[in-house]
């Protein structure tokens, strides 16, 4: 072999590596740019209040069906974009302490302003319509009641104090909430009272409740010790059992509403979940920890009800 032919290979071979290098290259590059859009959609859903809203819709459809509701969509489209505005109408009245926090979600907060705007114009816009389209009755009163506790639970006003702020109240007020829209506006508009009923407010009610504590301790570097929220009374570790405790109270429940949710999936998959969640949470986690995991969760929650609804 001629020393041309040995300098043609060596160049093809060296060419043929650069080749390799520069794809290998472009899919990292490919991959890391999937990954950077991936993230950043993410804390669009969560950050947004998009995935909290879904909660909401999911555990009202769920409810819905499972008590025999011909407008469980409707319902369920109706809470889930009101939660939307609320959510984020709450982070924009609280966007001055808001921009004094410095967690991640607080500065994508402050970026993302305009943002937070639409998505409650939106949200708003929606469940004005799926009302409207409902049919506006003399359940007027429950939906404006529920909306003025969400402008009220953020909104500071000449007392210098939202409803968020009183002691004992925050974590209660958010449980109750939760079960207003989910369960007892359905229940009313559709006008069919019953113990089932009542027993799945109260479960839900207990639930919900269990759910927000890891955010009581999350905030316990924020929250004025006149909160007198629940980890500022009884620690960390008592708050994980009181968590734990109202679970069990939960799902106990259920047991006496139908006792064939024993045979539902989504049961454990909710419950042992959220319960993993609350003995797992450190006041050091991430807050897509919180407001994704442990929002997101609950939406095992309405498809516990559906699953057994459609049994």
């Amino acid at each position: 072999m001629t020393p041309k032919c040995l300098i043609c290979l060596a160049y093809n071979h060296i060419k043929s590596l650069t080749d390799q290098t520069k794809n290998c290259q472009t899919q990292q590059y490919i991959l890391f740019l999937c990954l950077i859009l991936s993230m950043s959609f993410l804390r669009f859903l969560v950050y947004g209040n998009i995935l909290v809203s879904l909660a909401v819709g999911f555990l009202t459809f769920g409810i819905s069906n499972f008590l025999g509701f011909s407008d469980a969509i409707s319902y369920s489209t109706c809470t889930a974009f009101a939660t939307l505005m609320i959510y984020n109408l709450q982070r924009l009245l609280r966007f001055e302490d808001v921009k004094q926090e410095y967690s991640v979600r607080h500065l994508w907060i402050v970026k993302h302003k305009v943002l937070l705007i639409i998505l409650s114009l939106i949200g708003g816009a929606g469940a004005l319509l799926m009302y409207l389209m409902i049919g506006v009755s003399n359940d007027i009163y429950i939906v404006i009641s529920f909306t003025l506790i969400g402008f009220l639970y953020a909104y500071k006003g000449v007392s210098k104090h939202a409803l968020r702020d009183l002691p004992f109240l925050k974590i209660y007020l958010i449980a109750f909430v939760w079960t207003g829209v989910s369960v007892l506006w359905p229940v009313f508009r559709d006008g069919t009272y019953s113990s089932t009923s009542i027993f799945i407010a109260l479960s839900v009610f207990l639930y919900i409740l269990a759910a927000t504590i890891p955010f009581d301790i999350r905030d316990l570097i924020y929250d004025d010790a006149k909160k007198k929220t629940i980890p500022q009374q009884v620690g960390v570790m008592g708050s994980k059992l009181i968590g734990s405790f109202l679970l069990i109270v939960s799902v106990t429940l259920l047991f006496f509403i139908d006792p064939n949710f024993l045979f539902n999936p989504f049961l454990y998959l909710s419950y042992i979940g959220l319960l993993l969640l609350i003995l797992l949470t450190k006041k050091e986690r991430k807050e897509m920890y919180f407001s994704g995991l442990i929002d997101g969760w609950i939406i095992f929650l309405g498809l516990m009800f559906a699953y057994q609804a459609f049994l």
